[in-house]
């Protein structure tokens, strides 16, 4: 016979395993720096990832240490307007960022993303809206933080298959990290903390994540940008 905290984290496991392996964990995956328009990046995470759920009725903790991965690609639309796509291990995303607030060594952005899980009757979508600060300590060091709302629906109620599995989840977080960067390739150290309430097949619950984070980037495109600031250089000198 199984104990009520392992009966209760099987019961809520399948949520945690779709809930990593299909929506993006990394709340704050970017600074709130925008790559600039006509810059382009490939970004690679890697996660290790503490799943922890309390139960209610005695306070035992059911938990699970999972690894995911994560991948995207970003483009400048504007010097303050990136867009771009998102792939997690079962789903893909669209995703927005937009710096509002820019004033000296200060960045503040949002970047909201939608998803979608395309696995059969388990699919479902996801949505985020991540606020993000950015302070730049250094050229190539900043601090970087961030508050995100995050939901996310999987699977469907069907009255012809009792046995289909549904659960929604919403949740909200924060993350602190440091990005470390050169003109082609930034890395960025982060940790990450979110909250998560759960109806899981008629199961209420909730659990908590905590998440390592390393973001690998790759940047394209600044040389181009460079070559222009040195045209536009000549032509303001042979202009006088």
């Amino acid at each position: 016979m199984l104990n009520a905290p392992l009966r209760r984290g099987l019961l809520l496991l399948p949520l945690a395993v779709l809930t990593v392996g299909c929506i993006p964990l990394a709340g704050v995956p970017q600074t709130a720096r925008p790559l600039g328009k006509g810059v382009s990046s490939h970004t690679t995470s890697a996660m290790a990832v503490n799943y922890e759920e309390r139960s209610s009725s005695d306070g035992s903790t059911f938990r699970a240490n999972l690894p995911n991965f994560e991948y995207a690609y970003r483009v400048g639309v504007t010097d303050d307007l990136d867009v771009g796509a998102r792939v997690t291990v079962l789903g893909l995303g669209i995703e927005a960022k937009w710096r509002f607030l820019h004033t000296g060594p200060l960045h503040l952005a949002v970047a909201p993303d939608l998803g979608l899980m395309p696995l059969g009757d388990l699919a479902g979508f996801w949505s985020t809206l991540p606020v993000i600060a950015t302070y730049d300590l250094a050229d190539n060091v900043s601090l970087n933080a961030g508050v995100f709302l995050r939901g996310a629906r999987v699977g469907s109620v069907d009255s012809d298959s009792p046995s289909t599995y549904s659960g929604r989840l919403g949740g909200v977080g924060g993350a602190l990290g440091l990005e470390l960067r050169g003109e082609v390739f930034a890395i960025r150290p982060t940790l990450e903390v979110a909250h998560y309430e759960t109806v899981s097949d008629g199961n209420v619950g909730d659990f908590n994540l905590f998440l390592v984070n390393i973001h690998f980037e790759r940047v394209s495109g600044r040389e181009k940008q460079q070559l222009n600031r040195i045209e536009n250089k000549l032509d303001q000198v042979i202009a006088k």
